[in-house]
């Protein structure tokens, strides 16, 4: 034990007398493992700090524009994208599958833009890819037809059948639809300006039920006066009042739109949504009922009387869809004809 004990100091000056170089060299590589933790210590908290920025990402998608299943998109459109939040570069995406174009992003970070390189394709489908941190979504839309001869249109007349529109609202439609007296519904393309890029037109309706469309007497013409015909081929005509025959009295939908879009041909309208607002004060005569009872009726199912153009909250919201009105030839809407004047009609 006592060889031992007096061995260890002998090694351990032993060490010592290797020389000075041998204490350099290890303080050198000492100075080196320092730096090198440094740099490992300072090279592993950057990539944890942007691993952490891409975790704490949580914005999505708001909305898309052009809306998912939209019709009639014009063709030198761009398409956008808000988010829920701000994002950042490498946070989000926005293009249009299969076209070539930049996307931008707002300084705010709550919205985007994509803008093609060239215009679209007339008639076209189209599909939106969108995404922002971990959500994605896409929306598809169709764009408008190739613009038309407006001066193909005059004194051309447009027949949708009443068999064939769609009550998209109210949701009460179903109890007093099948009471309205109409066959068709009539649109005549009375002039075009091709200055102003505008249409004159004229309405009537068809309650004859006789299977041939034709104006019925009795029944005030629509005259929308002049149509913006900028979006050519698709044209927005109205607000007017339309009043609707049926089997227990006349109902009147006020503030009428008609928006259609021309075929290529001009032989047909497509796309047609019609809206206004219906007074249902007629419906409760015809039905029998105190004022107010459709209204009432209606607020169960989801619908909401508001104010019609006297002020009295009996109005319900419409909105009729239709895929086609053809041309009708030798089919004239006399646009002078006053039913006030028809003894016939008193």
């Amino acid at each position: 034990m006592r060889t031992m004990i007096a061995f260890i100091p002998l090694l351990v000056a032993f060490t010592g007398c290797k020389g000075g170089a041998g204490i350099d060299e290890t303080d050198t590589n000492i100075g080196d493992a320092d730096t090198d933790a440094d740099a490992d210590a300072d090279t592993d908290a950057d990539t944890d700090a942007d691993s952490d920025a891409d975790v704490d990402c949580t914005a999505s998608i708001d909305s898309i524009i052009p809306l998912d299943g939209s019709t009639g998109i014009g063709v030198d459109s761009d398409v956008s994208v808000t988010f829920t939040s701000p994002v950042t570069d490498g946070q989000w995406s926005l293009s249009i599958e299969g076209v070539n174009g930049q996307a931008a992003l707002a300084q705010d970070g709550l919205s985007a833009t994509f803008t093609p390189d060239d215009a679209l394709d007339y008639d076209s489908d189209y599909t939106v890819d969108a995404s922002a941190c971990d959500s994605e979504q896409s929306a598809d839309f169709h764009t408008a037809t190739e613009p038309i001869d407006p001066t193909d249109l005059p004194d051309k007349t447009y027949a949708l059948d009443y068999s064939t529109v769609t009550w998209e609202e109210p949701n009460i439609a179903a109890s007093f639809q099948d009471q309205i007296s109409i066959e068709y519904i009539l649109t005549q393309i009375e002039d075009v300006d091709l200055n102003a890029n505008t249409l004159s037109a004229s309405g009537a309706v068809d309650a004859d039920e006789d299977g041939t469309p034709a104006q019925s007497a009795c029944y005030p013409v629509i005259l929308y006066g002049d149509i913006d015909f900028s979006d050519n081929p698709t044209f927005r005509a109205g607000p007017q009042d339309l009043t609707v025959p049926t089997s227990g009295g006349d109902l009147v939908i006020e503030d009428l739109l008609i928006t259609a879009t021309f075929t290529n041909t001009t032989d047909a309208l497509v796309d047609i949504d019609i809206t206004g607002k219906m007074d249902t004060r007629p419906i409760d005569a015809m039905l029998g009922q105190n004022q107010g009872s459709t209204c009432t009726l209606a607020s169960f199912v989801g619908d909401t009387c508001e104010a019609c153009r006297d002020g009295e909250d009996y109005c319900l919201p419409v909105w009729i869809t239709a895929d086609r009105a053809p041309y009708v030839a030798n089919l004239d809407i006399d646009e002078t004809y006053d039913p006030n004047n028809d003894s016939t009609c008193q």
